[in-house]
């Protein structure tokens, strides 16, 4: 029970750090948000934050017993802002929604449906992860030995974490978000469990889960919002890979946070401004989770350039954009340069493989062949693939105008999947690259299927606004 309440109290100083960041730039868009938002943006935000102080900590060789007293600091330090800045409190409800005692019988169903699956989801979550509580592969290999070692190790003894003759499979170049993460938890027993690694991950499913239903439930109100809910927690494959206790499961969340932000906050309900350097900031952390999250900065930002190209955009708002990546990366570009050894896949080397046609041919050829059959894995993704696809042809008749309202997030989803389609066709060439493909393609869908699912229903279905737009 101890374990439990401790693992708890991580994620609550987590949610209130978060808070204290994501409430300043939230608090004159408070009709764009509801507070089921604001709390499922806010962890994510406060998982970051608090895992780049610890490598600050780590750096300075504080003495790694009283860890746990920066988050006492850092929570003090958030709930005396709240405090003394009442003003950034968000409504209570949402625009609309003071009748909710007379809202019509359907929504009413679709609400208490939602409750439904939001609870579904996270027992099936933890039964999974207690099945497995100790992950599999990159978890026993990689994030739970680093995690350990930074715990366990003496000061300056962390620096051995970066040891460039590792073996390859340790990922030694990785950043340390999930690693520093699980270090926070555990730092409130004072020694290692399982139970914090298990409840964190399902905690960042339950965000994950709730930025995609509050956003289309702004968006597109209860009924679609239930809809797009079950559609991404009926999938057999989100609990599996939760399981596993991977890194994917926070880079899964900093893509949701991204391409929420840019359907709520930027190119949907009121453009606003002032949300722009919290997706930054987003794909900042992104970018500390794992070495694709720099392909999610690049989307994002290269978006956003070419949404301002087109005079879609200010340059003041890149500006803001640019700003929030800075504050972000700014911890994992330092690591990246000052530590991290190069990356085991995308090096020199495997770069100039690409000069043999043959070799790049027969890769293109292997990587079209299996993305389509691992899109409709039934087995996995279940009917979620063909639904959203029905869902997109049924708003064919203005199909063209939602795509050029949503063209920052069309265009951010483009350009993550050629760098993806990209990273595929570097593996060295003594990998075993059927197996990695198909692995990584699964890994991938599961990573952005999400925003995917989001996507797809602003395709598919009118806006709020679009609806109650007189003819």
């Amino acid at each position: 029970m101890i374990e439990i309440l401790s693992a708890l109290a991580s994620l609550a100083v987590s949610l209130l750090v978060g808070m204290a960041v994501c409430a300043p730039f939230l608090r004159n868009h408070a009709s764009d948000c509801s507070y089921g938002y604001f709390l499922s943006l806010s962890f994510g935000v406060g998982i970051g934050v608090l895992s780049q102080l610890q490598l600050a900590w780590t750096v300075l060789n504080l003495h790694g017993q009283w860890r746990w007293s920066l988050d006492l600091v850092s929570a003090g330090i958030a709930a005396a802002l709240f405090l003394r800045h009442r003003d950034w409190a968000l409504p209570r409800t949402r625009p609309g929604s003071a009748g909710r005692s007379t809202m019509p019988a359907m929504h009413k169903l679709a609400y208490g449906w939602a409750v439904a699956v939001f609870a579904a989801s996270m027992f099936l979550v933890l039964r999974q992860g207690y099945a497995l509580p100790y992950g599999t592969a990159d978890a026993v290999t990689n994030w739970y030995p680093k995690a350990r070692f930074l715990f366990f190790s003496e000061a300056g003894q962390w620096l051995n974490l970066f040891y460039r003759d590792l073996p390859h499979w340790m990922h030694a170049d990785y950043p340390l978000l999930l690693p520093l993460s699980l270090v926070r938890g555990w730092s409130y027993m004072g020694d290692v469990n399982y139970i914090y690694p298990i409840v964190l991950h399902a905690a960042s499913l339950f965000a994950t889960l709730g930025l995609l239903y509050f956003t289309l439930d702004r968006l597109h109100g209860p009924l679609v919002a239930a809809m797009g809910l079950t559609f991404f927690a009926a999938m057999p494959a989100v609990y599996y890979f939760i399981s596993l206790q991977y890194a994917d499961s926070f880079f899964l969340y900093s893509i949701t946070a991204a391409a929420t932000l840019i359907a709520l906050a930027v190119s949907g309900a009121g453009g606003a401004p002032s949300c722009l350097p919290l997706l930054g900031l987003a794909c900042g952390f992104a970018a500390w989770t794992k070495n694709e999250g720099w392909l999610l900065l690049v989307s994002v930002c290269g978006a956003f350039a070419l949404a301002w190209l087109f005079r879609r955009r200010t340059i003041g708002e890149l500006a803001r954009l640019a700003t929030g990546a800075v504050a972000g990366a700014a911890v994992p570009l330092a690591y990246k340069v000052l530590y991290a050894p190069a990356n085991d896949i995308v090096n020199a080397s495997t770069i100039s493989d690409l000069f043999s046609l043959s070799r790049l041919a027969s890769r293109v050829t292997a990587l079209l062949s299996k993305a389509p059959a691992t899109l409709f894995d039934l087995q996995l993704w279940y009917i979620t693939p063909v639904a959203l696809l029905i869902i997109v042809l049924l708003g064919v008749n203005k199909f063209v105008p939602r795509l050029v309202a949503n063209a920052e997030l069309v265009l951010t989803l483009l350009i993550l999947v050629a760098g993806y389609f990209a990273a595929l066709l570097l593996i060295p060439k003594d990998y075993d690259y059927e197996w990695f493909l198909r692995f990584s393609l699964h890994r991938i869908l599961f990573q952005m299927f999400p925003a995917m699912i989001l996507l797809a229903m602003l395709l598919g279905f009118g806006r709020t606004q679009e609806r109650a737009r007189p003819a």
